[in-house]
């Protein structure tokens, strides 16, 4: 007989106040795990407190049970509780949720799925979570989504405008969009040396480093960071260029051109003060 059963075998059928915990786990990509329940439905890995257990101690056992990961470095967020967690079963059953909400990146093992409380486990965008969802999960990570996104570490890119004859050398990435060569800093380099390796390793192209553009966050894709570093690069020697499988494609474009390409803002901005400066 399960916790609940045993409950309403000797309360009758009042409404119960349940209390529980579930997580927000994500990965490096700034990802959320989500669990796929029996009913087709998606949420968080989680599930009520068992006697004795304290609230974060619900969470990494419900963690482990229901994804076979076992989580750390817990952060507490909020608990939920009120009339708008109030559940009615099919059965009749009658209950108050309150529910303690954590969040972790640092999770290990592997995801396993049960086939009995889990019938898939999937890692999900923040901007394209899947539309069954269930609205108490929604809730819980739309009001923390600040607290779990901020949280995490930008990832520093440099990046070269190259401008020849009044056009600039753009590179189009795996989607689909244009930017600025270059990329990640390794450990050990200071951004110069990182732009001029990124342009050799993508372009083939041998580069100086005339002076620093800009420097700002950008947002890549819904939720997910990266401060970009940009800066004035000039080609040594002649411009053949050998372009690496890193990229689809790369091309020469004018200040005309800049309008109608799938081009981020910031990229723009750091391409017009060179070119503006390049025509006076």
């Amino acid at each position: 007989m399960d916790y609940v059963s045993k409950l309403r075998k000797e309360i009758g059928h009042k409404p119960l106040i349940l209390t529980g915990a579930c997580t927000i786990i994500m990965n490096k990509e700034n990802q959320i795990l989500l669990q796929q329940r029996k009913d087709g439905s998606w949420g968080l890995p989680g599930g009520l407190a068992e006697l004795g257990e304290s609230l974060e101690e619900t969470a990494i056992r419900e963690a482990f049970e229901e994804t076979g990961l076992t989580i750390t470095k817990l952060k507490f967020l909020n608990v939920y509780s009120g009339n708008k967690y109030y559940i009615k079963l099919a059965n009749g059953d009658e209950f108050y949720s309150t529910t303690a909400v954590y969040y972790t990146r640092n999770y290990s093992g592997s995801l396993i799925i049960d086939d009995v409380e889990t019938m898939d486990l999937q890692f999900f965008s923040l901007d394209k979570l899947p539309n069954t969802l269930r609205a108490n999960y929604q809730h819980f990570i739309e009001s923390t989504k600040r607290e779990i996104t901020t949280s995490y570490k930008a990832p520093v890119s440099c990046k070269g405008v190259i401008v020849h004859k009044d056009k600039v050398l753009l590179v189009k990435n795996e989607r689909n969009v244009w930017e600025l060569p270059g990329g990640r800093m390794e450990s050990g380099e200071v951004p110069e040396e990182t732009v001029v390796r990124e342009i050799y390793e993508e372009l083939g192209l041998n580069c100086s480093v005339e002076k620093i553009i800009n420097a700002y966050d950008f947002e890549v894709v819904a939720y997910r960071h990266v401060f970009i570093v940009a800066y004035h690069c000039k080609v040594l020697g002649n411009l053949s260029i050998q372009l690496s499988d890193e990229h689809m494609e790369c091309g020469w474009f004018s200040k005309k051109d800049l309008d109608v390409l799938d081009l981020a803002q910031g990229y723009k901005d750091s391409i017009l003060k060179v070119i503006n400066k390049s025509l006076h």
